[in-house]
């Protein structure tokens, strides 16, 4: 970034601090809450989900797993181009309807499990 910055002949100062990087939160997928929400998701969309390793920016669900012994499940519902974290987040209707039915259908699966 520096050598980067270097190139633009700037007369302004650009100091790079790295900070302390979080742990990596890996959830075991071979539990309660994963079979339901599976289950959730086919019975909504028709389709298998994809298990996908992402939410960088919820570095809290590592804690939440540590501190309570218990399995951390993040159900996303937002779309690829909801704009997380952004100025214009947003959530389309038909995905916060979806949304709401796959709740529904988690905790309804997870009590049958």
């Amino acid at each position: 970034m520096t050598a980067e910055f270097a190139k633009l002949d700037s007369p302004n100062r650009l100091s790079v601090i790295s900070g302390k990087p979080n742990k990596a939160w890996v959830a075991d997928t071979r539990n309660q809450n994963f079979t339901a929400a599976k289950l959730a998701v086919r019975s909504v969309f028709g389709a298998d989900p994809d298990l996908t390793r992402e939410g960088g920016s919820i570095p809290v669900a590592l804690t939440f797993e540590e501190v309570t012994g218990k399995s951390v499940l993040l159900l996303p519902i937002g779309g690829c181009d909801d704009c997380a974290h952004s100025q214009n987040e947003k959530i389309d209707r038909k995905n916060y309807i979806s949304g709401t039915k796959v709740l529904a259908a988690y905790i309804h699966h997870l009590a049958n499990e």
